[in-house]
């Protein structure tokens, strides 16, 4: 997932207006987009449009675009990606004495940013396999960061002019030792 902000407000279906929602699935290409006309709460109008690419000759592989063009403003626009390689989830045992516990499936082995890029290695718990995410994105001014704990965030700000859109391309990989 993605945090946009844009010129200070950060962009959610939920706040503002959405004038228009188009979302189409090219299974010929695997190209999937979702277009959004916005109005912020502010009253600031922009198109946003989410390219994403999955490959099915290279299922670890994942693409995607997000380009933004402001209606009627110009200013910042920042996007923030974060991924908690550690994540933990919930365990239903089946006993509603003990209830649902809290539980993390793997431990963190690596945890990198370099430039554009940020890398996370962890090993799952009882089995020992290896998972490995990757992400690199496209571009300038990109901010990466790691943490030893496996939180993994890169993020990107850029001027943005009213009616010119302005695109960042974001690849990542996932492979394990099961691959």
């Amino acid at each position: 997932s993605a945090r946009i902000t844009l010129d200070g407000e950060v962009f959610g279906l939920a706040e503002g207006e959405v004038s228009s929602y188009v979302q189409t699935l090219d299974m010929r290409t695997g190209i999937m987009k979702r277009k959004v006309t916005w109005t912020s709460p502010a009253g600031k109008a922009t198109k946003l449009c989410f390219t994403r690419f999955l490959s099915a000759s290279t299922p670890n592989l994942a693409v995607q675009q997000i380009s933004v063009e402001p209606v009627d403003w110009s200013g910042d626009a920042e996007i923030m990606w974060k991924y908690d390689l550690t994540e933990e989830t919930i365990f239903r045992c089946g006993d509603p004495v003990q209830g649902n516990l809290s539980c993390s499936l793997v431990s963190v082995v690596d945890a990198m940013a370099e430039d554009a890029c940020v890398r996370g290695a962890v090993e799952t718990n009882g089995t020992h396999h290896k998972v490995v995410f990757r992400s690199r994105i496209a571009g300038e001014g990109v901010r990466s960061m790691a943490t030893a704990a496996g939180i993994l965030s890169q993020a990107v700000i850029d001027k943005v002019e009213q009616g010119k859109a302005f695109s960042w391309v974001r690849t990542t990989t996932v492979e394990t030792s099961r691959d």
